[in-house]
């Protein structure tokens, strides 16, 4: 795989934000899908469509694609055992602990399904990540950015320590990423893209919405 390029990640931004421009400024969460102050009006229903990773045409999100709907939707029900909890997270990384406790009792669910549950969950109680949460695609794209455009004692550093947390913060970032007006959940997404196929970055959620 070659070596990626400052040039490279700033192109691979450039493209990113045209695409939020298109979009909206939507990120790719269930919830873009939905109006959520119209749509979903109870913390009941917005656990329900988290868990279950379903665009209005009732598809699941192809994050979750191979996850047996049964398995989907015995965690929005371990989920709502804890709604009250859920409820009174005030922020994400308080959430995304709540989700991930009750996500690894389930055989089936992962990394990458308790963010997007947690993710979806906080567009509709108003809280949005800090960090960038490693898993799937993310995690490869971050250790390839770091490996690239970081000094080797620092990359070394950098990935024992998102080994260990399990996220990384926006400024402890290579500096194409820091500097740019980017979200941590955009930069999860668009890293995720890299880490994929070297920057073909999706920001699409069912195309039948």
């Amino acid at each position: 795989m070659a070596k990626l390029t400052k040039q490279f990640c700033e192109k691979k931004i450039e493209e990113y934000l045209k695409n939020l421009e298109e979009r909206k400024g939507l990120v790719c969460a269930i919830l873009d899908d939905y109006d959520i102050k119209k749509d979903i009006k109870s913390i009941e229903k917005a656990i329900e469509i988290a868990a279950k990773s379903l665009c209005k045409c009732d598809k699941k999100h192809y994050h979750q694609a191979r996850i047996p709907r049964r398995i989907l939707i015995k965690f929005g029900k371990e989920l709502l055992k804890i709604k009250s909890e859920i409820s009174k997270a005030k922020k994400f990384h308080e959430l995304f602990k709540l989700v991930e406790k009750e996500g690894k009792k389930i055989h089936g669910i992962g990394k990458l399904a308790i963010y997007d549950v947690a993710l979806r969950i906080g567009g509709y109680l108003g809280i949005e990540p800090k960090k960038i949460y490693s898993h799937a695609g993310t995690e490869i794209g971050l250790k390839k950015v770091i490996r690239d455009l970081e000094e080797k004692i620092r990359a070394k550093e950098l990935l024992k320590q998102i080994k260990r947390d399990g996220y990384i913060n926006k400024n402890e970032l290579p500096e194409v990423f820091r500097s740019s007006e980017l979200t941590p959940s955009q930069l999860e997404d668009i890293l995720c893209g890299i880490g994929k196929e070297l920057g073909a970055v999706r920001v699409f959620s069912c195309k039948k919405c």
